[in-house]
């Protein structure tokens, strides 16, 4: 998988969703994920 150069995150009150992207603008992943797994998830893509 390459290395997501967009990142996009849609804040809604409890399920944000996630995408994220390549310079091209293909999607590399995208992810619903709680307020608590959006800090795992972040923390875990350094």
């Amino acid at each position: 998988m390459g290395k997501a150069t967009i990142v996009g995150v849609d804040l809604a009150k409890d399920v944000l969703q996630v995408q994220g992207a390549a310079a091209d603008r293909l999607t590399l992943f995208q992810q619903r994920l709680s307020r608590l797994r959006l800090a795992r998830f972040g923390a875990s893509r350094n």
